[in-house]
Parts: structure tokens; C-alpha cells; sequence
């Protein structure tokens, strides 16, 4: 299945079927787009001027301190959108990034595009992209609630059961970030949890 067939399944499965001319305006303004694992999707200047829909792979988002320290923020799962929301549409530069944690497919449009079709269109990709808006503000905040509590067997059981596909394929340092812990400290809650 192409990218943009996948984008069409999941508008529908959202009840946004597109008609013709709107699918052809859509797919005039998409551009398919391949990443090799561990490759940047979107650097900091680029998260702010392009938004992908991904339809295979997983991709992760994550923010340089001033120190130098890394934070995993978040996974992009198929069905996902990556990108710095905020950043796309204020077109504000953001300080995080965007790579490829495995090989990722997806569909990418221009920020303007999508929040043009977001603030104006009462079409079904408009539609779908407020439907998808409240999905990851929802997502967010389960991250949100799960990430403040401090504990990391919480942390893991969320990543289990929310991040299925990521599981599967990021690197423990990558899970580790995420959780906010080193990859020996991960090691060991693993095979704790493994045990329990």
C-alpha cells in the first residue's frame, strides 16, 4: 500500500471521506517521503515548515538541553503525526528534532498547507486533521499524567501497551531517554519486570 493510500484509509477510518477534487488537491500537495533508520526527519529550523503523516516505521522526537543532556519526548507510530505541532503552525522554530528510529514511510505536506486545511476547511482532510489534533492533545496528556509520576515501571507498562511498534524497534538508549534513566539503569528494571 502507498503512503497516500494509507493516508486515505485512516480518513476514512475517521469518517472523512474525501471527494475527488479534494484527494487530488491533497495528493497535488503531498509528497511521499522515505527516511533509512536513524536518519533526522526534521532538524530544528525544518520541524517548523513541515508536518508528516507517518504510514510505516517509527519515528521518535527529541529535545538538546543547554547541557548537552538528550530527552526522548515522544514515538511516532504509523497513524501518527510527526512533527512539533506548535512549531508548524506559529512557524516558530522549536529546539527539537525529528529522526527515524526504524525505516519510516509517511506523507508530507507543508505546514501552511495542513494549517490552512486545519483553520479553513470544512472538507474532510480538515476534518481529519482536527480529529487527529484532539487525538494527540488526548495522547499527550496520558504521556503528560504518566510521565509525572516517577516511576518507572509506570513509564514502561505505558510504553508496552501505547507504543507497541516502538517497542519492537528502538534502541534501549532510545528507551532509556525516554524514561529519563541510562540504558544499564533500563537493563535492570527490564529484567525486573521481566521476573514480576
Amino acid at each position: 500500500m502507498s503512503q497516500l493510500n494509507y493516508l486515505e484509509s485512516q480518513m476514512m477510518e475517521f469518517g472523512c471521506k474525501p471527494t475527488t477534487a479534494e484527494w487530488h488537491r491533497i495528493c497535488a500537495n503531498a509528497t511521499e517521503r522515505r527516511v533509512k533508520a536513524r536518519d533526522p526527519i526534521y532538524n530544528d529550523e525544518r520541524i517548523a515548515e513541515r508536518v508528516i503523516f507517518v504510514s510505516n516505521g517509527v519515528a521518535a522526537s527529541y529535545f538538546i538541553h543547554e547541557d548537552g543532556q538528550v530527552s526522548l519526548t515522544r514515538f511516532f507510530e504509523p497513524g501518527h503525526v510527526a512533527t512539533n505541532v506548535a512549531c508548524a503552525f506559529t512557524h516558530k522554530h522549536g529546539k527539537d528534532r525529528v529522526f527515524a528510529v526504524s525505516d519510516v514511510e509517511g506523507v508530507e505536506f507543508s505546514s501552511q498547507f495542513v494549517l490552512n486545511e486545519y483553520a479553513t476547511s470544512g472538507d474532510a482532510f480538515g476534518r481529519y486533521i482536527r480529529l487527529k489534533i484532539i487525538e494527540t492533545l488526548e495522547f499527550e496528556k496520558d504521556l503528560l499524567n504518566c510521565r509525572s509520576l516517577n516511576n518507572s515501571r509506570t513509564r514502561i507498562k505505558f510504553l508496552e501497551t501505547r507504543y507497541k511498534s516502538a517497542m519492537k524497534h528502538a534502541l534501549k538508549k532510545d528507551v532509556a531517554a525516554f524514561l529519563g534513566i541510562t540504558p544499564q539503569a533500563y537493563s535492570r528494571l527490564q529484567k525486573k519486570h521481566l521476573t514480576n
